[in-house]
């Protein structure tokens, strides 16, 4: 990110940027001198192309330049779009043209499925999302939650909780619910669009006057707090909950909240052809069948054997074929019959036609691809130096399996001897997952010394059983120096 910002030439390309992980922007507060972040195109170039979060978020985002015009993540934008990407308690302060995510955008720029929250702080033309938005600019499907607050004594601001000036082609399904701060109150601050000179290009959006302190709503329809956090306020007005938006009580406030900042997204469902049963067997073809229309991206499908082992790694532009709603893994004479696989999938293997990336795949209700397994799992021999009746040392998952439903070890020295990967407890026990150590009055009363050593991914799934986790139940015990995770 620093170098794209810093890097002129970059700004100009016509390329696209995608961002690949999360972003913690913290160390930002110390760059050049205090002025933190350089935004991105914040000298004599637009930034020209596009940029996809792909569902990421940059967070903690510093930004002080208040002797600057046009400042935000971007600072301008001429022909861009930019889209699924958040923006997470940033501290913005600029003059003239400062917005969270864009100064000024000009020309025929798209910015879609994108959210900002934070503070940002300006002289003049600032807004939550963007400070400026030009003729032949769209906004679509974004949200603010940025307090905006002017730092000079000027009258003439405009300000808004959403945008400062508007002259874009459209803005559309969008909401704000940030406070606005400001001197003097005048025409041109406003709680959603400070100066809307295109008011007839400005439908479906809404916006918190509540929050924003403010009592005009240019650009959308006034709300309260608790209409905000209603459903039905945003289906009135035809806002699509079926693939853009969320709401839920627990996440965002209980705000609307883009369907990417979903954990996963309902798209898909593991099928194992003819028979249907649990197994994946070793003549036919493994297929994963989404519910939409879907496109290869980038990026691979790993299959792994339930004790960890790589069976194969397939790039999705290479290796699987895709046809409409199906993508097949092409497994014929690989796998075992009758053994438990899991796949993991990047999140950039598949999209949609809207352009959304997919983060999971659900069967019905809540299904991920890490429980596509089946099989059974023999138990391992009991290693020689465990039976002497004095513990022993445990290297393997397998090893950890029998200590757990062993409760006649459970009164003995034991020690991790290695970092253990448990992500093949998804698959035992019908879904259960892991057996914790020591159960109900059958306590844990050894010892467990983790030596430094980590186990991940380990799953437990036992919402209908008391005394769950790594050690169900313990009494008279010594537990140091492991990790979980």
């Amino acid at each position: 990110m620093r170098w794209l910002s810093e890097t002129e030439e970059a700004w100009n390309w016509d390329e696209d940027w995608k961002l690949g992980a999360n972003i913690d922007a913290s160390e930002t507060m110390y760059w050049n001198d205090g002025k933190g972040f350089l935004p991105i195109s914040e000298k004599s170039n637009y930034y020209v192309g596009v940029f996809d979060g792909q569902g990421h978020v940059i967070s903690n985002l510093y930004i002080n330049r208040p002797e600057v015009k046009y400042v935000g993540l971007f600072g301008r934008v001429y022909r861009s779009y930019i889209k699924n990407l958040g923006l997470e308690n940033c501290e913005i302060v600029g003059n003239d043209y400062t917005g969270a995510l864009v100064g000024k955008a000009v020309g025929y720029n798209n910015i879609s499925k994108c959210f900002v929250s934070g503070k940002v702080s300006g002289k003049s033309v600032i807004g939550g999302m963007t400070g400026f938005a030009g003729v032949g600019t769209e906004i679509s499907n974004c949200y603010s939650d940025v307090n905006v607050t002017q730092i000079n004594d000027e009258n003439f601001l405009s300000i808004g909780a959403f945008c400062g000036t508007n002259e874009a082609d459209a803005i559309e399904f969008c909401y704000a619910a940030g406070n606005v701060t400001c001197v003097d109150s005048n025409e041109y601050n406003k709680g959603f669009i400070g100066e809307n000179i295109f008011p007839d290009y400005c439908n479906y959006n809404v916006v918190n006057t509540e929050k924003t302190g403010q009592n005009t709503a240019d650009g959308a329809l006034p709300k309260t707090t608790t209409e905000m956090k209603t459903k039905s306020t945003f289906t009135d007005l035809n806002w699509d909950f079926d693939n853009t938006w969320g709401i839920k009580s627990d996440k965002n406030n209980g705000y609307p909240h883009l369907k990417w900042e979903d954990d996963f997204v309902l798209i898909a469902k593991i099928f194992y052809p003819e028979d249907n049963t649990e197994y994946i067997h070793l003549n036919y073809e493994f297929y994963i069948e989404f519910y939409d229309t879907i496109f290869a991206g980038s990026g691979y499908i790993f299959v792994y054997q339930s004790d960890g082992t790589l069976i194969e790694k397939f790039d999705v532009a290479e290796d699987i074929e895709v046809n409409l709603k199906r993508a097949t893994l092409p497994v014929v004479g690989l796998l075992d019959e009758y053994s438990s696989y899991f796949i993991l999938i990047d999140s950039t293997c598949f999209y949609n036609s809207r352009g959304a990336y997919y983060k999971g795949i659900y069967d019905e209700e809540q299904w991920d691809f890490h429980t596509s397994c089946g099989g059974s799992k023999t138990m391992p021999e009991i290693p020689e130096n465990w039976e002497d009746g004095s513990g022993g040392t445990i290297y393997t998952l397998a090893e950890l399996r029998w200590l757990s439903e062993n409760y006649i070890a459970w009164n003995e020295d034991w020690i991790l001897g290695s970092d253990i990967d448990a992500m093949e407890t998804h698959c035992w026990n019908d879904g259960l997952g892991y057996h914790p150590i020591g159960y109900g009055d059958a306590y844990f009363s050894g010892s467990f010394d983790g030596q430094g050593y980590t186990i991940s991914n380990l799953y437990v799934n036992r919402v209908r059983l008391a005394y769950a986790g790594l050690f169900g139940s313990i009494s008279n015990v010594e537990i140091h120096d492991g990790g979980f995770y």
